[in-house]
C-alpha cells in the first residue's frame, strides 16, 4: 500500500542540478534500536562464549556501559569515534582479565560490527526501491552516519552507495561541518548547493546541513531512544530551520524529489 503523502514543502525553490545525495542511515535508512540491541546482545553472546573472564568482571551490558563512559572521559578528544571506543573498552577489559588485547579486541569488535551491519530486516518501508531510482537516474548516493555501521559491508545496501562518511573517517560528527566537507570531497559535485542531504535529525543531519550550503529533507523517523524525535525538540529547535521539505516517512521522499525536477517523472 502506498503511504499518504502528507509532506511538507517549506520552500519553492528554483530548479537546480543536483549531483549528490547523501543520507543519514541509523533512523533514516534503517530503525535504529533493534539494530542496536540486537548487535549488543551478539556482542555479548560472543564474549561470554569465548572470554568468559571478561563477562566475570563485567556482567551486564550495564556495567559494560559505565566502562564505556568511563574510558569516553578519559579520552574526550575520541569520543566522536564509537568503534575506536569500543576496541579501547575491549583492550582495558582484556588486561583486566588477564588475557592478551590483541587477542580479544578484533575478534570481539567483528562480532559487534558485522551484527551491528546486519539490518536488512530493519529497513524503512521502500528504502531499497527509493535508493534504486535515484541510482537508476543516475544520480551520485552517499552515505553520511554519526554511526560506526559499514554500509559497504551491507550486502543489501552496498550497490546503492558510492561513499559514506563516518565519525571516524571525518574526525568529528555532524552538527561538525567536516563529515559534510569530506563528503564534498568525495562526491561529484562542485559545491554544496549540488548536493541534497537527508536525515532524521533536525539539528545533526538537516540544520547542519543547511549550514553548509545543501537543499535539505528532514525526514522525521527519529526516536526518543535515539534522542532524535521531532517530539524532544524544543520550539527554539524548530525555530532555527525545518529543512527544505519536511516528511513523515521516507516513502514520500521520491514525489519531493520530482517536484524538485530531481528525478524525472513518468506518465
Amino acid at each position: 500500500m502506498t503511504a499518504a503523502i502528507t509532506m511538507l514543502i517549506h520552500r519553492a525553490r528554483s530548479r537546480q542540478v543536483f549531483k549528490c545525495i547523501t543520507f543519514d542511515l541509523d533512523d533514516t535508512i534503517w530503525k535504529c534500536r533493534p539494530v542496536i540491541e540486537r548487535a549488543a546482545d551478539l556482542f555479548y553472546v560472543y564474549i561470554t562464549t569465548n572470554f568468559p573472564a571478561i563477562v566475570k568482571l563485567y556482567p551486564t551490558k550495564k556495567e559494560w556501559r559505565t566502562l564505556s563512559s568511563q574510558v569516553t572521559a578519559e579520552h574526550p578528544d575520541k569520543k566522536h569515534d564509537l568503534t575506536l571506543v569500543r576496541k579501547l573498552c575491549l583492550a582495558r577489559a582484556a588486561r583486566e582479565a588477564g588475557l592478551n588485547p590483541s587477542d580479544v579486541v578484533e575478534p570481539a569488535h567483528k562480532a559487534f560490527i558485522d551484527a551491528r551491519n546486519d539490518v536488512k530486516d530493519f529497513l524503512f518501508p521502500d528504502a531499497l526501491n527509493i535508493l534504486r531510482e535515484i541510482q537508476e537516474q543516475g544520480i551520485q548516493i552517499g552515505a553520511v552516519s554519526n554511526g560506526n555501521a559499514v554500509v559497504c559491508d551491507i550486502p543489501v545496501l552496498c550497490d546503492f552507495f558510492d561513499f559514506a562518511v563516518n565519525p571516524e573517517t571525518a574526525g568529528a560528527k555532524k552538527p561538525n561541518m567536516k563529515p559534510f566537507q569530506q563528503a564534498l570531497k568525495l562526491s561529484v559535485a562542485d559545491s554544496p548547493c549540488e548536493m541534497i542531504h537527508i536525515g532524521d535529525s533536525l539539528t545533526s543531519d538537516v540544520q547542519a546541513a543547511q549550514l553548509f550550503g545543501c537543499r535539505t529533507v528532514w525526514v522525521k523517523t527519529g526516536s526518543v531512544w535515539s534522542g532524535t524525535a521531532a517530539s524532544l525538540l524544543t520550539s527554539d529547535q524548530l525555530k532555527a530551520g525545518r529543512g527544505d521539505a519536511e516528511l513523515n516517512c521516507l516513502q514520500e521522499l521520491i514525489p519531493v524529489l520530482r517536484n524538485w525536477g530531481v528525478l524525472r517523472r513518468y506518465s
